[in-house]
């Protein structure tokens, strides 16, 4: 369980729990490092085939969420943040409640002050977030899933609503970053390290491409409304490492938004550069997301 105002997390075994005492069979864990941590939703999957469990907790007081394997001697002490793109609104985007789907595949959270539902998947890593239309905040803050994984409830509670992310269209769309960074997790550098130094700029390649199924138009209906699934705006951005982004790094994007109906493969370029008034060289791996 999530103990948002003590930094913390509560992991409980129930075997081991004594009457009358606040020791035994509790044990409490914060992060390894000095950061400001704000738990908040919480879900354990099972990964590689069931032989191990992760941990996701969202930080309610920031953009992240944080990943960290779940073994009780690893809790917390290495883990991964999951930085989900700028609030148009809020200076942070305020993760919320974490569900998992059955499968473990993917876990689903709602971005309290981004007005979004965002996915991560626990294989590749990639997060894709769905703007909720209600707007320009809808206070997304709980979810489930139904039995089948098909649709994540969530509430909107400044709206006086209830509603749902349909999880069976899917963004026909895949992102490759040769020879460091592949989404769908096919490359074999895919845990390359890109080192940033002061004076030595890098630049990325990027190439999108659009899923065959993309040339026809995806629909669903409601009783209200009838929408279509549309990448006419793709854009390409680079997130993560602290609350402002990434600290301490300039880049630029050619071109940085691109119409993927009219072009089913397109080839783009990150170029970074380490701003002059760092006094360390940091060492990234980037998360990029596009929407």
């Amino acid at each position: 369980m999530t103990l948002s105002y003590s930094s913390s997390i509560l992991r409980v075994e129930p075997w081991a729990l004594i009457p009358n005492s606040s020791i035994m069979g509790m044990s409490p864990f914060t992060l390894a490092k000095s950061e400001t941590f704000s738990p908040f939703g919480i879900a354990v999957v099972d990964y590689k085939g069931g032989t191990q469990q992760r941990v996701y907790v969202s930080d309610h007081g920031s953009s992240r969420v944080v990943s960290s394997d779940a073994a009780p001697n690893l809790l917390l002490q290495s883990y991964l943040s999951y930085w989900t793109s700028p609030s148009q609104i809020y200076p942070t985007t305020l993760p919320g409640q974490i569900v998992a789907d059955k499968s473990g595949k993917d876990v689903y959270f709602p971005e309290h002050g981004g007005n979004r539902i965002a996915k991560i998947n626990v294989d590749s890593g990639q997060i894709t977030e769905y703007d909720i239309p209600t707007g320009p905040l809808s206070t997304a803050l709980f979810t489930a899933i139904s039995g089948d994984g098909k649709k994540v409830w969530f509430t909107e509670w400044a709206s006086n609503n209830i509603a749902y992310l349909d999880t069976t269209i899917p963004v026909p769309l895949t992102m490759q970053v040769p020879g460091y960074y592949n989404i769908n997790n096919t490359n074999n550098n895919a845990n390359t390290l890109l080192v940033l130094k002061r004076n030595e700029p890098k630049t990325l390649d990027v190439v999108l491409k659009t899923d065959s199924y993309n040339k026809t138009v995806l629909e669903f209906s409601s009783p209200y409304t009838s929408r279509s699934l549309l990448l006419n705006e793709v854009g390409l951005s680079l997130v993560g490492m602290s609350e402002s982004g990434i600290a301490g790094i300039n880049y630029t994007v050619q071109p940085q938004r691109i119409d993927m109906e009219k072009n089913s493969t397109v080839n783009s370029q990150i170029a970074l550069q380490v701003e002059n008034n760092e006094n360390n060289n940091p060492a990234i791996r980037p998360i990029y997301y596009y929407g």
